[in-house]
């Protein structure tokens, strides 16, 4: 409880203030004691301006009013209230034991999680280095048909799928169909959405989020990435295991 007095103080009117406050409290609970206080000073001179008493360490002076030695300090407990002191403490005490247990839990699900998102990452990589690897040779290779096959598997799904645009401007006109091609020797990737094509690794996708994922993931385009890896698997015979088993994105391994 807090007990703010006004004006000047002097010894009549602390004493008057503890006495009110003791009243009021006892107007809440008769059967609640008051053991010890803090009162603290604000201390003006002669002109009004706000002071501090210090000591010698230039430290605020802190006065202690010992109480006698016969006056109690603390109020005695009876039997009932030791039980349910001793009861809350050790409800406390089992508290922090399940939030440590608990901060046990979460931390060792954290690292288990990065652990599984960088062995996931890894595995993609491995992915992705296979496919990068892959299109270089066939582009070397089997440049023409390799090409021919990426854009026949897009506007084989194209015209099935008739994908439109679903905001901006040109929402619920078809979508323009990406057409690849090379330069110097690499797969370029264009449609009329980008200012400049697109120079590409490996027509697939990228690594996200411990995915090789499509570099869009409307159903026409995934449907058509999966017709990649068909014209690849047809062009070099069966894929690389680390192609096959990789972390490809979710919804190619379904039309896989």
């Amino acid at each position: 409880m807090r007990v703010k007095i006004k004006g000047e103080i002097t010894p009549e009117r602390m004493a008057q203030a503890m006495e009110e406050a003791l009243k009021y409290v006892a107007t809440v609970d008769p059967h609640v004691q008051s053991f010890g206080a803090n009162v603290y000073l604000n201390l003006f001179n002669a002109d009004g301006e706000s002071i501090s008493i210090v000591n010698a360490r230039r430290e605020p002076v802190i006065l202690t009013i010992d109480a006698p030695s016969e006056a109690k300090v603390r109020p005695v407990l009876s039997d009932e209230a030791k039980q349910r002191r001793k009861a809350a403490r050790e409800q406390h005490q089992q508290r922090q034991l399940e939030n440590e247990e608990r901060g046990r839990q979460q931390e060792a699900e954290y690292k288990r999680k990065r652990q599984h998102e960088a062995a996931q990452a890894a595995r993609a990589q491995i992915t992705l280095d296979a496919l990068n690897d892959l299109t270089s040779q066939l582009l070397l290779s089997h440049s023409k048909a390799l090409i021919d096959g990426l854009n026949g598997a897009v506007r084989t799904t194209w015209e099935a799928h008739e994908p439109k645009e679903t905001y901006g401007p040109r929402k619920g006109e078809p979508k323009p169909m990406p057409v690849f091609s090379t330069a110097d020797g690499r797969l370029v990737l264009s449609t009329p959405a980008w200012k400049n094509p697109r120079w590409l690794r490996n027509a697939i996708g990228y690594h996200r989020e411990g995915w090789v994922a499509p570099i869009w993931t409307f159903s026409a385009w995934v449907t058509a990435v999966s017709g990649f890896l068909r014209v690849m698997e047809s062009l070099s015979g069966p894929l690389p295991d680390a192609i096959t088993t990789g972390p490809l994105w979710p919804e190619l391994l379904l039309q896989s």
